[in-house]
């Protein structure tokens, strides 16, 4: 197995390293109580946004939450009102371990049920000593993070996403076997209405004793379809029934980001996304990869090259559409300006008084200077798709004759 490598200066002539070890999985000097305790106190071990982007800066607000079907290990909320529900087992644990995608589904269930002052009053039960106003869980976030979101605007996103279930599921192991990440791919595949993601949190012992904690995502839901998924144990074995639609009869593929982003442009122009969401049905087929930044304020259009990387295609605001030029690396190559140009020509000539502006590494379709508006591309989704196929193609050629050359 790999293995982290301490390194104790950069001075290459008597540079000193060491192999750290990892602490046994069989006989852990920890119980499940410390790892709990250990990401309640430093949420950055859990990497929730890369799960899904909107989980991103957790705010630890309890740990062994009651609900109807047990004690939730670790709850935590995000400053946008996303909840995030953390289950945690040892690897030596094989028999909670058989139950835990099982188990924090059936924790799911039992927090859709939750409303926002069942979560205030088990905060007054459980934190005694602190003087809470009359909304502790805003207080705890607004303490957590500068620049929380107002109060009444906090309140109505965390019981819309209590409501709806939009909230991140996560395992958190200090070891995944391999049955349970093939049940969890196994429930993913049938795809849940949440966010769903296993992190293992692996841990080395440094040459003084000390624990050096690693965190990594093994497996996160790549889409969410409006579905329910009915889960039942017995006898500890999972079983999984068929979905039923339960919005409309047309399952749209989406993420808890991209339906953040989608509210953000209607509250603009509701006309922006009928479009926006038609155009990326039309890209389904083809490998473009849509992306969600941060808090679903935006969506970046990526294509995969062959060497290793992404161009960018396209970035959308809630009103805008920019072109950066497909930038890549190759920039500064004569054929791959020329690649770049050639689609930016194609997707300025779609909209009346569009011209294009070059940078040293980039460029982009400008309107008096200013972005292009969504609205400028209603009605022309087939050929921007086209223009984005074309280019992809074409960047693929690219680079197999450079490495033919």
């Amino acid at each position: 197995m790999t293995k982290p490598l301490l390194i104790q200066n950069l001075n290459q002539k008597d540079q000193a390293s060491a192999g750290l070890e990892p602490v046994s999985l069989e006989k852990p000097p920890y119980n499940e109580d410390w790892l709990q305790n250990l990401i309640h106190a430093h949420p950055e071990l859990v990497p929730a946004g890369e799960v899904e982007a909107c989980f991103d800066n957790l705010v630890p607000v309890l740990r062994e939450f009651p609900v109807p079907s047990g004690y939730l290990d670790n709850f935590y909320i995000t400053p946008e009102g996303y909840p995030v529900l953390v289950e945690v087992k040892l690897w030596k644990n094989q028999e909670a371990r058989r139950k835990v995608v099982a188990q924090i589904l059936e924790y799911a269930k039992d927090f859709a049920a939750l409303s926002y002052e069942d979560i205030n009053k088990e905060i007054r039960k459980q934190i005694k000593d602190h003087a809470w106003g009359s909304n502790p869980l805003h207080e705890i976030v607004a303490e957590y993070v500068a620049g929380s979101p107002e109060e009444q605007t906090f309140v109505d996103r965390v019981s819309r996403n209590l409501r709806e279930g939009r909230f991140l599921l996560l395992i958190l192991g200090d070891g995944i076997r391999e049955e349970m990440a093939a049940l969890a791919g196994y429930l993913m595949h049938h795809s849940l209405r949440y966010a769903f993601g296993m992190v293992e949190i692996k841990l080395f012992t440094l040459p003084d004793g000390s624990i050096l904690a690693l965190p990594q995502v093994l497996a996160k839901t790549q889409t969410i379809e409006r579905h329910v998924t009915v889960v039942t144990a017995q006898g500890g074995k999972i079983s999984v029934a068929a979905p039923a639609p339960v919005i409309s009869e047309t399952v749209e593929k989406t993420s808890l980001s991209t339906d953040e982003f989608y509210e953000l442009m209607a509250q603009n122009d509701p006309h922006n996304v009928t479009w926006l969401k038609d155009f990326i049905n039309k890209l389904s087929d083809l490998p473009i990869d849509v992306q969600a930044g941060n808090r679903g304020e935006s969506l970046m259009i990526k294509a995969p090259v062959p060497d290793g990387g992404q161009i960018h295609l396209m970035y959308v605001t809630p009103t805008t559409a920019q072109f950066w030029g497909v930038p890549n690396k190759q920039w500064k190559d004569p054929k791959w300006q020329h690649l770049a140009r050639t689609y930016l020509d194609r997707i300025a000539a779609l909209v009346p008084g569009a011209t294009i502006k070059t940078f040293a590494s980039s460029a982009d379709i400008k309107v008096d200077g200013k972005p292009l508006p969504i609205s400028s591309l209603h009605g022309k989704a087939e050929e921007v798709v086209k223009a984005m196929c074309d280019v992809t193609q074409e960047a693929e050629n690219y680079f197999s004759s450079e490495e033919a050359a």
